[in-house]
């Protein structure tokens, strides 16, 4: 039997003895006791147990002062010792708040008091708890019909129906457990469990080690700024109005939350909450309206419905602490999750309502995050069938989920496709750079023929400019032989062809001129190298090697560029006929087209998904 199906039970035949005690004895009296009477009732106690059922505690404004606070803070100064067992059952405490002259005091408090045993309440509609600390395990909670008892008192005796319990310190568990199972029951009561510190028993074999905060069909249960730790488990289940978990640490221990919508206007707040082990989740089918904060969850989290089809997980699920719970899971995630077909889809069908929740919200970074998560599931599970049935098909579609995880993240970060674009293109280019192509009109002799010119100008009388002239006479010749024919035939022309093409003559070789006038004013060798006197050879070695390195810097870029190029119009499949490419890289090209289609069709595809969401 499940820790679930023993607690339902437990529910059931405590709903069935409360029904039998209210038709057993009519309309229940209640005994009035002011909060001073009280505590006096206790400390004149033989028994080490103080028992009250029943009653009424009203506040007196004369003898109550000490359960008031100012400021929120306790008047009481020195907490109040209460070294007996309490058990309370049916006792109401008068709660409203009254205001003094001063406007800053509220009375109805169990304020700054020390309980050294275990305490006991049950069925009570309301109290408020502040400053207290508690030894021993401290338990509050009711069942069945007493829940529409306690609607009676709360309408026929005017109480506030609140329970707020605050600033305490909770050294061996803490349990609150309503649970109303009739719609007409529903307890309206609203409970705020906030600053609190708790702390599970440490005793591993004990049957204390367990905590829970549960309300059925309760009303409204908020529970902020606490911080609850221990090596047990700890529960947190709710239905019925609304529910609101904020910024509350969780160390240590192992964590279900889980909640369920039987009111159709329950509404859910789980946000800026801390912990440290992956917890168990049951949302309830999520509306716009309910606040549900992803990133809360960077330790990660599973879903309790999943663990429900196996029964190995059943019962250590509940038992074991924290960490060991998270090694549990990491085992269930990697295997059972993956093979068995019950609770994968229980798991899909979870992602699916935490995914359409966010896109309500259009909070598309977490959706995202959530539908990624969903197809890493898909893919493991693709994994599965493919070593169950090895197929093309089946190898295939993992294969491809695989691909678009590490291309696109599964169409979510178009990005991701042109980052992947670079490195193809970065990778290819760099092949590309030791193999000639067309593009490159030096190609291969580039930097030889740098080492070439250098050599020439360090060996001749001539000047650097005149050298560069020299290398560039073809492209010169061209220039003249084209001015000399337009000076011949151009005489019995109209004036046009003369006036037009003096200008392209001179924009041709203009070029050439510049560089060679510029190169001409910052000649500093002035005649061959081993005619340099010796005094001066070292700052004109210096001079030399730096403009040689500039150039060759610049042969250098010149080629990378060339490469670069031809990689992105190869990887683009644009195309300029023939492939400009000769040996191996003219076949590493092809597949580069390949790589290039199908990344720029992801990118595509993964771009018009975002735009489209």
């Amino acid at each position: 039997m499940t820790k679930t199906t023993r607690t339902w039970a437990i529910c059931i035949v405590l709903c069935l003895l409360s029904f039998s005690k209210l038709i057993a004895q009519g309309e229940i009296k209640y005994k009035t006791f002011s909060y001073s009477q009280l505590f006096q009732m206790i400390a004149e106690e033989e028994d080490t147990v103080f028992e009250l059922s029943n009653a009424l505690i009203r506040i007196n404004l004369q003898t109550d002062s000490l359960f008031m606070l100012d400021n929120d803070k306790p008047l009481r100064q020195t907490p109040l010792v209460i070294n007996k067992e309490i058990r309370l059952d049916g006792v109401h405490f008068e709660n409203p708040i009254f205001r003094s002259l001063k406007d800053n005091l509220s009375i109805g408090y169990l304020a700054n008091i020390h309980f050294k045993k275990a305490v006991t309440i049950r069925n009570t509609a309301a109290i408020h708890i502040t400053d207290c600390e508690f030894d021993d395990y401290m338990s509050i909670g009711g069942s069945g019909f007493m829940c529409a008892e306690v609607n009676v008192v709360e309408e026929k005796y005017g109480l506030k129906d609140m329970i707020e319990i605050e600033n305490s310190k909770f050294k061996n568990g803490f349990k609150f457990f309503y649970n109303c199972n009739f719609q007409d029951d529903i307890l309206k009561t609203t409970v705020s469990i906030s600053g609190n510190e708790i702390w599970l028993n440490k005793d591993t074999n004990s049957t204390e080690n367990e905590s829970q905060i549960t309300g059925h069909q309760f009303g409204s249960i908020n529970l902020m700024n606490n911080k609850i730790s221990g090596v047990g488990w700890f529960g947190i289940n709710h239905s019925g109005n609304t529910f609101y978990l904020v910024n509350n640490e969780f160390t240590d221990l192992a964590l279900t939350l889980s909640f369920y919508n039987f009111q159709p206007d329950y509404n859910l707040g789980v946000f800026s909450n801390r912990f440290t082990n992956i917890p168990l989740l049951s949302f309830p089918l999520l509306k716009w309206s309910d606040n549900i904060e992803l990133k809360q969850f960077d330790q990660g989290f599973e879903f309790e419905s999943a663990f429900e089809f196996l029964d190995e997980m059943k019962e250590t699920r509940w038992s074991i602490g924290g960490h060991a719970r998270d090694s549990l899971i990491q085992i269930f995630q990697e295997t059972a999750l993956i093979e068995k077909e019950e609770s994968y889809s229980s798991k899909i069908t979870e992602f699916g309502n935490l995914y359409d929740y966010f896109k309500q919200q259009h909070d598309n970074k977490s959706a995202n995050q959530i539908y990624r998560q969903m197809k890493d599931l898909e893919t493991s599970r693709l994994a599965y069938e493919f070593s169950e049935q090895p197929n093309f098909d089946t190898f295939f579609t993992w294969k491809i989920n695989q691909f678009l995880k590490v291309f696109s993240a599964y169409g979510t970060r178009p990005s991701k496709a042109i980052i992947f674009s670079l490195y193809v293109i970065i990778a290819f280019a760099l092949v590309y750079l030791f193999f000639p192509n067309h593009w490159d009109s030096h190609g291969k002799n580039r930097i030889m023929d740098r080492y070439r010119f250098f050599l020439k100008y360090v060996n001749r009388d001539s000047g650097i400019h005149e050298v560069y002239l020299e290398e560039q006479k073809q492209d010169l010749l061209n220039a003249e032989d084209f001015k000399t024919y337009l000076l011949e035939q151009g005489k019995t022309a109209p004036k046009f062809f003369m006036a037009t093409a003096i200008p392209l003559y001179k924009w041709s070789v203009a070029g050439t001129n510049t560089f060679s006038w510029f190169l001409e004013k910052i000649d500093f060798l002035k005649g061959k190298w081993s005619e340099t006197e010796p005094s001066k050879q070292s700052g004109k070695s210096v001079l030399l090697i730096t403009a040689f390195l500039i150039a060759l810097t610049y042969d250098i870029i010149i080629k990378m560029l060339n490469a670069l190029m031809l990689s992105i119009n190869t990887f683009t499949t644009l195309g300029f006929g023939e492939i400009p490419i000769k040996g191996l890289p003219r076949y590493l090209a092809i597949i580069q087209g390949f790589i290039g289609w199908f990344m720029l069709t992801i990118f595509s595809v993964s771009l018009i998904s975002q735009l489209l969401n």
